[in-house]
């Protein structure tokens, strides 16, 4: 089986570079179901942007990854003429990366504009297209995370166009059936896989207290709330790790913000091969966003023992599995980090909790093994039209 995964942004992860410009889980989750379907005999390709890490790994724009990956160039992110560029060189270029892939399967993740794209290459070239949801915000009705009405549109008819559709949490298969009566299969993302050099607890919690924040600095992820909370207790160190995706006056007034906390250390964007030393020496993960999908974050900080307090609990995962506290506002968030680190004992019962889920419920051998499923069971290329499935809308 050949399956081409259309994840633009990827390049970057895959190749194992530096982070040059964009931070986001479904990378790393598309990572670790690229590397895992490889090792088990699945031929994998991925488009990606042209430029960057894959330029440098072969100027001809097609490489392998040391993975067994195939990288395939699409086109450059600021390539184009503005107002022109949305159909050549972006929409000509990903086609063309299509056609050259050749796969029998087709998956892409999160809303967006190639949610539509590739859903219609696929109903013209008859081959299935399957479509997994990287946040919440993809299963909202007014879909108001995408900007424009084309996104929107393109994104609804992929929707309705993918021979099926991937949720990563029970909460977002109900949003999915009220919003667009659309059906999906419930798929956990995965945790990266275990390592041997994991930290002894004996030092955790620390004093003083150490609490990471990792993500976008963008207005969803709510970054100025951490920041707040350092404001108010001096007695606590805290570490913010990441930087904008595209510089923004918001991005640059949080940046500010935090430059005259003396207990917050900016650390700016780091190595995703470097994130693991940091998810060992915090005591806890703190997330602050709006809404999420599952974050990848919460996955690798529970991989390392790291009990994560945050604004949103998916499927209510933080306190049915006893993984961490949940919190509203900078005040609540900081009684959380307190009471969760108050009890040496307690703590560290929390922390193998985290360790033991991660391994019963987000193992990668679990996730692709639903994933195999779901592409085994699709007609063969080049067969008939490929018909998805849908649910009544309830109101």
């Amino acid at each position: 089986m050949h399956v081409c995964f259309v994840a633009l942004k990827a390049g970057p992860i895959l190749l194992g570079s530096r982070i040059d410009g964009h931070i986001g889980g479904a990378e790393a989750q598309q990572a670790l179901i690229a590397r895992e379907l490889v090792r088990r005999g699945v031929r994998v390709s991925v488009l990606v942007h042209a430029g960057g890490a894959t330029h440098q790994a072969d100027p001809r724009g097609r490489c392998v990854t040391p993975d067994g990956i195939e990288l395939i160039e699409t086109y450059a992110p600021r390539a184009g003429l503005p107002g022109l560029r949305f159909v050549h060189p972006r929409w000509t270029a990903l086609w063309r990366g299509m056609a050259r892939c050749n796969a029998d399967v087709y998956y892409q993740r999160g809303a967006g504009c190639e949610t539509g794209q590739t859903a219609l290459f696929c109903q013209l070239r008859r081959r299935p297209f399957v479509f997994a949801v990287g946040s919440d915000s993809d299963c909202a009705r007014d879909l108001h995370y995408l900007r424009t009405a084309k996104e929107r549109w393109l994104y609804r008819h992929g929707l309705s166009r993918a021979a099926h559709v991937i949720a990563q949490t029970d909460t977002q298969r109900g949003r999915l059936i009220d919003a667009f009566g659309v059906l999906s299969h419930v798929i956990p993302s995965c945790a990266p896989p275990d390592h041997d050099d994991v930290q002894s607890d004996a030092a955790r919690p620390s004093r003083p207290l150490q609490l990471l924040w990792v993500g976008r600095l963008s207005y969803e992820k709510q970054p100025e709330l951490f920041v707040e909370m350092a404001e108010r207790a001096a007695d606590i160190q805290f570490h913010l790790v990441g930087a904008s995706n595209a510089t923004s006056d918001f991005a640059r007034g949080v940046a500010s913000r935090a430059a005259r906390v003396a207990n917050l250390t900016m650390h700016g964007a780091v190595p995703h091969a470097r994130m693991r030393q940091f998810y060992q020496h915090a005591d806890l993960l703190l997330c602050t966003s709006k809404w999420e999908g599952f974050p990848n974050t919460f996955l690798e900080a529970w991989s390392t023992g790291t009990p994560v307090v945050s604004t949103v609990n998916p499927d209510d995962c933080l306190t049915r599995y006893g993984v961490g506290r949940v919190g509203g506002d900078a005040e609540s968030l900081l009684a959380a980090c307190r009471a969760l680190t108050g009890d040496a004992n307690a703590y560290r019962a929390c922390s193998d909790r985290c360790r033991l889920h991660v391994r019963s419920a987000h193992s990668v051998h679990a996730v692709v093994d639903a994933y195999e499923q779901i592409f085994a069971a699709l007609p063969a290329r080049r067969s008939g039209a490929v018909h998805p499935r849908h649910a009544e809308v309830r109101c």
